[in-house]
């Protein structure tokens, strides 16, 4: 999600922090926040330290994506789905997984 507040954009990736941050938002900026587009065919993941590449791409693997890049700075890969594959199921099987830490859908506006 995006939130503009006083001409500045903050880009928000965690849910977490968006709750933290909404609620600090004084009332008059609250219209300024845009929704979220429509579902998304990407998952962010954020592995643990300990997950090995090959544990990471069989996990991939079940849950119907591909590792499309990886943050060098913070670890995050960002998957996408193939075709067919429900966000739901594969968001399930990355959140049940103790190799993750979390994971959520990509969100894209435009």
């Amino acid at each position: 999600m995006t939130v503009l507040a006083n001409d500045h954009t903050l880009a928000i990736s965690h849910a977490e922090d968006e709750r933290n941050y909404l609620s600090a938002i004084p009332g008059e900026a609250l219209p300024h926040i845009i929704p979220p587009a429509k579902k998304s065919s990407q998952i962010l993941v954020k592995f643990k330290e300990s997950a090995q590449d090959f544990s990471v791409l069989s996990l991939s693997q079940m849950a119907g994506s591909v590792t499309t890049s990886t943050n060098s700075y913070t670890g995050v890969h960002t998957m996408s789905l193939q075709s067919g594959v429900d966000i739901d199921g594969a968001l399930n099987v990355f959140q049940a997984s103790p190799l993750v830490e979390w994971a959520e859908p990509a969100q894209t506006l435009g």
